[in-house]
């Protein structure tokens, strides 16, 4: 057991982790009002995230692993964006990863899921799903984007992991 409480949240997680011959892990996170703001990415300046993550792992390695995630977050915000629940939930299978995942707030509602496919030199991701009154500005904090609420499906496939690798 590990808690954690700073000005940046409170965490508490229980697990097994295992490392050596075989790299398995089962665990749960449970944190209120997290803040990651500037630690992960720079696009990500605040947050306010209260959940539970649980997840179990056979392998470190998604392309050989056999695992779950859950995570559920409700009452929070990314940075201007405010949402009353936001979901993932993903299973893998030796290379193949298949999320699915969902945002709600009082006007935004977001549905989708994804495969990830490890299994060959390239990977490729799918996704497909659907979003209402969804404010792009708000999420990203992107200052060259005007103010919009966008209504959209999507079907993509993607191959490649960063814009270098993608095509």
């Amino acid at each position: 057991d590990l808690r954690i409480l700073n000005e940046r949240g409170a965490a508490n997680l229980k697990g097994r982790f295992a490392f050596g011959n075989h790299n398995e892990f089962d665990f749960r996170l449970d944190f209120d009002d997290v803040n990651l703001g500037n630690l992960v990415v720079p696009q990500l300046q605040q947050t306010s995230l209260t959940g539970t993550i649980t997840a179990n792992s056979t392998s470190l390695d998604p392309a050989n692993a056999l695992g779950t995630l859950q995570m559920s977050l409700s009452s929070g915000g990314i940075n201007a964006f405010a949402f009353d629940t936001l979901f993932v939930n993903a299973d893998w299978e030796n290379g193949i990863i298949n999320p699915r995942y969902g945002l709600s707030s009082s006007i935004t509602d977001v549905r989708g899921e994804s495969t990830i496919s490890l299994t060959d030199t390239i990977p490729t991701i799918t996704l497909n799903g659907s979003a209402t009154q969804f404010d792009v500005k708000a999420l990203t904090n992107a200052e060259n984007l005007s103010a919009a609420l966008v209504d959209m499906e999507y079907d993509m496939l993607l191959n490649g992991i960063d814009p270098e690798s993608a095509f």
